[in-house]
């Protein structure tokens, strides 16, 4: 059973990603601006340790993310597998009111990651799914931001 599971999963996501490829951007999606996007990413690479490259924000991974999502919030393991396969990985991170610092909040976790995979040998691509958390009387308390991380083949210079 779990191993049918794994490999619809696996169709699944590979689907997802593929189709993200195909389609044109039509924005929208969730509710931060690309600027502010660029930003955060110019961010998290202030917050990032000396010598660790540098992220760059790559607006294709935003569809990932959010056709991932929801994968992801059923089962974060199986989800993270199956995308580590192409050198993916989707992280969560919660933003409350007690969150000081929303990039540096980001930036450890992808600082966590980005050492499973030898971070100084690959550029790396960043992109967004940021979902609003409210309250019953529609109060924004935070949010959830799912980030897509992907290792690439570092560029020849």
């Amino acid at each position: 059973m779990m191993l049918r599971f794994r490999k619809m999963m696996a169709v699944l996501l590979a689907a997802a990603l593929t189709l993200t490829m195909l389609t044109a951007c039509g924005g929208g999606g969730s509710g931060a601006s690309v600027d502010a996007k660029v930003k955060l990413t110019n961010d998290i690479n202030s917050i990032l340790p000396e010598g660790y490259p540098k992220v760059e924000y790559d607006k294709t991974l935003d569809q990932v993310a959010e056709t991932i999502q929801a994968s992801y919030i059923k089962n974060k393991d199986d989800t993270n597998k199956i995308l580590k396969e192409s050198h993916k990985w989707m992280i969560k991170v919660e933003i409350d009111e007690e969150t000081s610092d929303e990039a540096k909040a980001v930036a450890e976790e992808v600082e966590k990651y980005m050492v499973l995979a030898d971070p100084k040998n690959y550029d790396w691509g960043i992109g967004y799914y940021i979902e609003t958390k409210k309250d019953k009387d529609n109060k924004v308390t935070g949010k959830d931001i799912y980030v897509m991380l992907a290792r690439k083949d570092k560029t020849k210079k």
